[in-house]
């Protein structure tokens, strides 16, 4: 991820949360691959942060991190369908 998503940052946005290296790995890649911005990226990260809370989860895993971009992608593609 770029250095202005700094791992400070990251960890910051909710403190009571951590993201493990694996999650971060696969934010990395979606960033690369799904062209995304810095804000969908938070977003991301918020809502992973809900699905470890309804999975009853204290961290942030990889499985929450891949379900909240596939939401991610399915807003992508509406705003697709939109604009055409």
């Amino acid at each position: 991820i770029k250095d202005r998503i700094t791992k400070a940052r990251l960890e910051n946005k909710e403190p009571s949360k951590k993201i493990n290296q694996s999650s971060k790995a696969l934010l990395k890649t979606a960033y690369e691959r799904l062209n995304l911005g810095v804000c969908q990226i938070e977003s991301i990260i918020s809502v992973a942060s809900t699905i470890a809370k309804i999975d009853g989860k204290v961290k942030i895993e990889a499985v929450h991190i891949a379900e909240a971009i596939q939401y991610q992608c399915i807003d992508l593609e509406k705003v697709k369908i939109i604009n055409k």
